[in-house]
């Protein structure tokens, strides 16, 4: 079987934010058609490497390849359209426009050229996909939170990504909803899309992901298969030494 290739790399990231270090020569990889797990105690600099990798924020050292070009300094609307979406921790919603046409911007803006037609196709077929199709013409601040996450997932998607991050779309969700929401990430792999997802609940990225990274205090202390790093003295001792509601227990992994 022929190995898959690198589709996302990621080369001694450092990022300071005065003289705080948020991550400190993070190296990782994911393939194609992999699901990557990220996760890590609060403030270990999860969602800042997300950040570097959409260039919402530039870093101080280190580089970002992308199917093997270095990306590191694009724009964010470029990394979207070579193929790079995501969702995002706190949903963002344009609450003043409908749920479909929250996705029609997606489709208009994503990679690709498209006619008015053919978006429309693709926001159908998206809102069916994520069981929005009956919200569609509802205003998207009347969705329960469970349906904002879909809608956040949908309009990334409408982009047309080769490459999905997700930033904690299970968290605020009861045991049903995360359920389903992992069973739809398992959807979106089917499509051919490759998912990087940072997560706190420990049932989803263990049971979705092909492989994990741990980050603790900006620094990558582990990096295999989930059931490694569930018994990796380094991670479990990580979460331990954490005081507070760190929304992480080393008794779930």
């Amino acid at each position: 079987m022929e190995a898959a290739h690198t589709l996302l790399e990621g080369q001694k990231i450092t990022k300071t934010f005065g003289g705080l270090m948020a991550l400190h020569e993070v190296d990782f990889a994911i393939s194609e058609g992999e699901i990557l797990g990220l996760i890590g105690p609060n403030g270990a600099g999860k969602t800042t490497l997300f950040n570097l990798i959409a260039s919402t924020y530039q870093p101080a050292s280190g580089c970002i390849l992308f199917r093997g070009r270095d990306i590191t300094g694009k724009k964010q609307h470029q990394i979207c359209r070579m193929g790079i979406a995501r969702t995002y921790q706190l949903v963002r919603p344009f609450n003043s426009i409908s749920v479909r046409d929250n996705v029609l911007v997606g489709a208009r803006f994503g990679r690709g050229k498209k006619s008015g037609g053919e978006d429309e196709e693709v926001v159908d077929e998206l809102l069916d996909f994520f069981s929005l199709a009956e919200k569609g013409r509802q205003m998207a601040h009347s969705l329960t939170m469970a349906e904002m996450r879909r809608l956040e997932m949908a309009r990334a998607l409408a982009t047309m990504p080769v490459l999905l991050l997700l930033d904690e779309v299970v968290s605020g969700l009861n045991p049903r909803e995360t359920n389903e929401t992992m069973e739809l990430i398992n959807r979106i792999r089917q499509r051919g899309i490759t998912i990087f997802m940072i997560e706190h609940v420990m049932r989803a990225i263990m049971g979705l992901s092909d492989r994990v990274v741990v980050l603790h205090h900006g620094k990558k202390i582990a990096d295999g298969a989930p059931d490694e790093i569930s018994n990796e003295p380094r991670v479990i001792n990580a979460y331990l030494g954490e005081t507070g509601d760190t929304g992480m227990r080393p008794g779930p992994l």
